[in-house]
């Protein structure tokens, strides 16, 4: 019998997340300077309330005459979130279904614990290969 590949052995559990409250622009530096292409979003309970991604941030430049100045005023919050333990071939459906994510958030008990991206889907079709 084959053990299933989990979300957790493969996931960021050193994830970076921001609040609603924060500037949008201190978070495009934020982006910049960690070298991610975006991060989550958390009440002060931890909760996962939205996502914020390169792609939102395009709108700083493509609608100017909009005054976005927090993070909640541009983040995405229709976010689909996956559970540690769950099998990563599932969550390779979920990136093949919903093509515009390129991560999800990593929920247990209601609070943020990771950040599961294609990338690292990737990494557990390499290591089933060897």
């Amino acid at each position: 019998m084959v053990d299933l590949l989990r979300v957790s052995d493969y996931m960021d559990n050193r994830t970076h997340a921001v609040r609603g409250t924060d500037d949008v622009h201190g978070v495009v530096g934020f982006l910049i300077d960690k070298g991610i292409t975006g991060v989550p979003v958390v009440d002060g309970e931890n909760a996962v309330v939205g996502m914020l991604t390169e792609r939102e941030c395009l709108r700083l430049l493509t609608h100017p005459s909009a005054e976005l100045e927090t993070v909640a005023e541009l983040m995405r919050s229709d976010v689909i979130t996956v559970q540690p333990e769950m099998d990563v071939s599932y969550v390779a459906g979920l990136f093949n279904k919903h093509t515009d994510c390129r991560r999800f958030a990593v929920v247990k008990d209601g609070k943020l614990v990771g950040v599961v991206t294609r990338k690292d889907i990737l990494r557990a079709i390499r290591a089933m290969g060897t």
